[in-house]
Parts: C-alpha cells; structure tokens; sequence
C-alpha cells in the first residue's frame, strides 16, 4: 500500500513540477508527461483497491492501522502544493481569458480539466482519510456523530486537509491513551 502511495505522488509531482522547471518542453518530454500522467491515474486507482482489500486486515493490526494514519496524512499534507497549483492555473486562465477575449472559448475546458484533477485528488486522498476514520470507528475510538461529521469534511477542498491535521494527532492521543490504560 505505501509504495503504491509513493510512486503515485512522485507521478503526480512530475506532472507538475517538469513544465514549471522546463520552459520549452520538447515532443519526447511532453509524450513522457503524458504517460506521467496516465500513470499517475492508474496509481491513484491501484492506491485505492489496496486499501481497500487490505481494510480487514488493517481492523485487525494496530501497527497496520497506525502506517494508514500516516499515509492518509502524507496524502493530504503532501497534495496540498498540487491543489494551490491547479487551483492559481484555472484563475490564471480565466484571468487570461478576460484580457484575450477571443480565447474565451477555451475556459470551460480549462476549468473542466482543473475541476476532474482536483476531484480526483480528493476522491484518493479522502479515501485514505475516510478508511481512517472507518477503522477508528470501528475500534471505538470516534462515536457515530463524530465520524458522520468528519467524512462530510473530507470531501470538501482545503478543508479536508485542516480537518485530517486535527484527526491525525486526536487519533494518536487517544491510541496512546489507549495503550496506557491497558
């Protein structure tokens, strides 16, 4: 499940970061990017059937339950810089498309294309967070109410991060105090 995390996050990170350092991108480099990307899709996916195979096993295993506490905070902790990215591309294309109005045309499909990228980062890193939060519902650690109103937050930008910060060391105050007591 970790290596899945990793290679997707550095598929991710290479999308990003290559156009940003290289400013005049050849055709070879662009068709890399291009499978970078692809990869970057189909890792999220594999991200995503691991955990999700691995969930009873995981209910099981309090070292297996700790290593998906922190992944789902690497996750959101390390996704952030790419959603402040994606997010200054659509307002600079929109800012672009008001002093060229003749690409106006252009900015559904730009805003269409920011929207699925963030969409899709939400759905794999709120996945980790969310079966996080299953797991400690399960282990009794967070009440229904609690957990209904935490799930809700994790599938909202931005505020899926700040709410995931406060989860992750509430989480491990409580399993510390859990294992203090016993």
């Amino acid at each position: 499940m970790k290596k899945y995390v990793i290679a997707f996050l550095i598929c991710i990170y290479t999308t990003i970061l290559v156009p940003i350092l290289i400013s005049d991108i050849p055709d070879s480099v662009s068709t890399l990017l291009n499978i970078a990307m692809i990869a970057a899709a189909v890792l999220g996916i594999l991200c995503m059937i691991a955990l999700f195979k691995s969930i009873k096993e995981i209910l099981q295993t309090p070292k297996q339950q700790d290593e998906l506490n922190n992944l789902a905070l690497l996750l959101k902790i390390a996704v952030l810089p790419v959603y402040a990215y994606t997010t200054l591309i659509g307002i600079g294309a929109g800012t672009i498309m008001v002093i060229f109005p003749g690409m106006i045309f252009l900015l559904p499909l730009i805003y269409a294309i920011v929207t699925t990228l963030l969409c899709f980062l939400l759905v794999i890193t709120s996945s980790y967070s969310i079966a996080c939060i299953y797991v400690h519902y399960r282990n009794g650690i967070f009440s229904l109410k609690k957990t209904i109103l935490h799930v809700i937050l994790q599938v909202i930008f931005f505020i899926d991060v700040i709410d995931y910060i406060y989860l992750f060391f509430n989480i491990r105050k409580c399993r510390k105090e859990l294992i203090d007591f016993a």
